[in-house]
């Protein structure tokens, strides 16, 4: 897999690529940018698997940069030091939202997601996918909606129970609900009801 490093910082550009150098050994860091223009010259020469992408960048933002990229076929990380733009992460479908500093395991799980996306691509891909997004202190999760097998409420927290036999923590029940699906809630037990227009 091939990536991109796109960050005004040349710590934080630094940070990331050392620890796809230690952990990451099937990624190839093709180029490092440091400002939207560069990033957008580099990605159209390079054409990379996906990205890390900081947001707040002098000369334009890494979101500004993804208008320019109507139908991108890379995956976006976005890095950054701020919670406040996860929903416009999560409209443009990014594959993980991390916020500075950046733990190596939060690397290596980001990069994980990635590699499993790409593993499996093909022309259902290209629909929009619905996520849960979790917040902590530190991290906001990104969980897709079609990924949930089942949840368990238990006093003021939820299990959320994946299809890849994983199960997350949701501490607040009422704040998972903001998310693009329905409930069916039977005996303490969450199951996600999200489409059956189909059906």
């Amino acid at each position: 897999m091939t990536c991109i490093i796109i960050d005004d910082e040349a710590r934080s550009r630094e940070t990331i690529n050392n620890i796809l150098a230690r952990y990451c050994g099937d990624v190839e860091v093709i180029g490092q940018a440091e400002n939207a223009e560069s990033a957008y010259e580099l990605i159209n020469t390079c054409k990379p698997d996906f990205i890390f992408l900081d947001i707040q960048m002098p000369g334009g933002s890494g979101l500004n940069l993804l208008s320019f990229f109507e139908d991108a076929d890379f995956k976006i990380i976005f890095t950054t030091a701020y919670k406040d733009y996860a929903i416009d992460a999560i409209k443009l479908n990014a594959v993980d939202y991390l916020l500075k500093p950046i733990s190596i395991k939060e690397v290596i799980d980001a990069v994980a997601k990635i590699k499993k996306l790409i593993s499996i691509r093909g022309p259902v891909q290209t629909a929009k996918t619905k996520y849960l997004h979790l917040n902590s202190k530190t991290t906001i999760d990104l969980i897709p909606v079609d990924a949930i097998v089942y949840c368990e409420a238990e006093s003021t927290y939820t299990n959320i129970f994946l299809n890849d036999g994983s199960k997350r923590l949701c501490p607040s029940r009422s704040k998972m609900w903001k998310s693009n699906f329905r409930p069916l809630i039977f005996s303490g037990f969450i199951i996600p009801f999200w489409s059956r227009k189909n059906t």
